[in-house]
């Protein structure tokens, strides 16, 4: 993690419990309004929630770079707080999954630049099929998995209430 004053200001008590969140962002984060949030360089939110939106509100006043945080495609071992994310998407400009702005992601699937690379691919296709890694990497998924056979359904869905559905 950089150990210089680089400094992200949170905008909720939640965010600042999330264990792995500081090393995602290379610098150590403060809670918006405290003693030690003086020389921030950006203000983080969580995706459009209110965090989010009161975190980009923020970072506008003052003149910071505001960071939209989301949880990232490959999650974690299980779903709820009390299993941290072993990935995050960090955005300057939006969610990928809220229409009514851009994010980095549509900006990039949009432009011209090579996006594939042979390597990656492979590499994805070990991930999902070899390893059977998902969003949530729990074992009874696995276990099920296996036990389906050759025919598998790929359903794709999020929590009840989930912003991103």
């Amino acid at each position: 993690m950089n150990s210089g004053a680089d400094m992200i200001g949170l905008p909720s008590r939640g965010m600042q419990r999330i264990p792995t969140l500081s090393a995602f962002l290379d610098a150590r984060t403060a809670l918006i309004g405290s003693n030690e949030a003086h020389s921030l360089r950006a203000v983080a939110g969580w995706g459009v929630k209110p965090s989010g939106r009161r975190a980009a509100q923020y970072a506008a006043h003052h003149g910071l770079q505001g960071l939209f945080i989301e949880d990232g495609f490959l999650r974690s071992y299980s779903a709820g707080a009390q299993h941290p994310p072993m990935s995050v998407v960090i955005d300057t400009l939006g969610c990928h999954y809220d229409s009514t702005q851009t994010s980095q992601l549509e900006q990039l699937l949009n432009s011209s630049q090579q996006l594939r690379h042979d390597d990656d691919v492979e590499q994805a296709k070990r991930c999902i099929l070899e390893y059977r890694l998902s969003k949530y990497n729990a074992a009874g998924t696995r276990a099920l998995a296996s036990s389906m056979g050759a025919n598998r359904i790929l359903v794709i869905d999020q929590t009840w209430g989930d912003l991103s559905t």
